[in-house]
């Protein structure tokens, strides 16, 4: 199955080159650049050589934001990429989106889920938006009787039959929309609900968005801090990133990316010394992220596993200590599942002399954890959550995007594994003394 990506962009031309290197041959991208800010020859011919086939360049409209040059301006991709007819879906991104899911899974999503259609919808009044969106419809013609207005995402990921229908209804949209607010958030949706298309539209457009006033922007400019939400949130897009806000969250996805390989085997059919060769595969010096996604999380496992079964594992979670030592001393995320807090917590729970190497400043950070959010759930409530018992079916989709080597991915699902057959005594003793405020009873621990 082929796909076509569709972007519009304006700004931060070296990074909408990077993530059109996000694709590989079964994408086409095809970008619409704002007419307003020009490129030059050269820039141009940067631009149509990226991704690994080129993309289509196009500046045919002026795209300001609430105007209906951008609907315009998607029109324009639609029909330019329709010439293709090996393409069968068509996403609708913004150049300031990342895409957040190994192309593997992302493909095999579309294929199981072929025909239905992915965008966000609902109809007016919005509760979320300003006087239900009435406002945005006021100048607009009256729909046809039975037809009801729908407003959503402008970000949508469609079939191709859904999109060349949106393109025959150009002239239609262009007379009811010219004159309306913000119609790129309402042309879609009010066509394609009020179509037989209707049935196969799915309410969700598969995007990771941060509402809220954050890094100078609503919706938020994502940062470090939205690493865990984009790990568990399933979704294949995320926005608004901009580099110079998003590069350590760049880095996090990309580690998600790298660490999802086709063909793996569901997890449940792997046994403790594959999980741990996994693990040792996925250490790297930019594999950040606390207990969570991190080497931290690794290096807790393959201690404990090496002590349970008689394995020297000592390379691997001595490699995972040196890079988390490393991270200790230049994050600034406070949070124990993915910042310094996590870290300095395994590294206490492992080290016993961690207090004289980093000081008592480790202790300081472990005594936050009174403080912190709800996001920041005690490390064994976390595992029981995550991962099932072993008398219940663990299904494959809880590891296909999270493959990490930290308590995301294989080595909390050894963790609980060890736990479960009675391998660990007490597991983390020493860790949930601090995280609980008492000591940990033997009984909750196993046996």
């Amino acid at each position: 199955m082929k796909h076509a990506v569709l972007i519009i962009a304006h700004c931060n031309r070296a990074y909408v080159e990077s993530l059109a290197g996000s694709f590989d041959e079964d994408f086409r991208l095809f970008l619409h650049w704002d007419r307003k800010y020009p490129l030059a020859a050269g820039e141009r011919a940067l631009l149509a050589a990226a991704g690994r086939g080129g993309m289509h360049v196009g500046q045919e409209y002026s795209a300001d934001w609430g105007s209906y040059g951008i609907v315009a301006a998607t029109l324009y991709l639609c029909r330019e990429a329709l010439k293709d007819p090996s393409l069968r879906y068509f996403h609708l991104i913004s150049g300031a989106d990342a895409l957040t899911a190994g192309l593997d899974t992302f493909k095999r999503f579309f294929l199981l889920n072929e025909g239905k259609n992915f965008m966000d919808y609902g109809t007016l009044p919005r509760e979320s938006w300003a006087y239900g969106g009435w406002d945005r419809v006021r100048n607009c013609p009256s729909l046809l009787d039975g037809f009801r207005w729908y407003g959503g995402s402008a970000w949508w990921s469609l079939t191709r039959e859904c999109v060349a229908f949106l393109v025959e209804q150009e002239e239609n949209i262009r007379n009811v929309f010219a004159k309306a607010r913000i119609p790129d958030e309402l042309f879609a949706q009010t066509v394609l609900m009020n179509s037989p298309y209707a049935r196969t539209v799915v309410n969700d457009n598969l995007r990771y968005v941060s509402w809220g006033w954050r890094n100078g922007n609503n919706p938020a400019v994502l940062d470090h801090t939205d690493l865990l939400g984009i790990a568990e949130g399933r979704k294949f897009f995320a926005r608004k990133i901009d580099p110079a806000v998003s590069g350590t969250l760049l880095q996090g996805i990309a580690c998600l990316r790298r660490a999802e390989r086709p063909g793996q085997d569901p997890v449940e059919n792997l046994g403790l010394d594959e999980v741990a060769r996994r693990v040792g595969e996925r250490i790297t010096p930019d594999l950040s992220g606390g207990l969570y996604l991190g080497n931290i999380g690794a290096a807790l496992f393959l201690q404990f596993y090496g002590q349970a079964a008689g394995r020297d594992l000592r390379e691997g979670r001595d490699a995972a200590l040196r890079y988390s030592e490393e991270e200790l001393r230049t994050t600034d995320d406070p949070t124990y599942e993915t910042g310094r807090l996590g870290i300095a917590a395994g590294l206490e729970c492992l080290l016993d002399d961690a207090t004289v190497r980093y000081g008592e400043e480790t202790l300081v950070w472990l005594n936050e954890i009174n403080r912190l959010t709800g996001k920041d759930r005690s490390l064994r409530e976390y595992l029981r959550q995550r991962f099932p018992l072993r008398t219940e079916v663990i299904r494959p989709k809880q590891m296909e995007w999270n493959h990490t080597a930290g308590l995301a991915g294989y080595a909390g699902y050894g963790l609980r594994c060890l736990v479960e057959e009675g391998r660990i005594d007490r597991l983390f003793m020493g860790l949930f003394v601090h995280i609980e405020g008492k000591q940990t009873d033997e009984s909750r621990c196993g046996p």
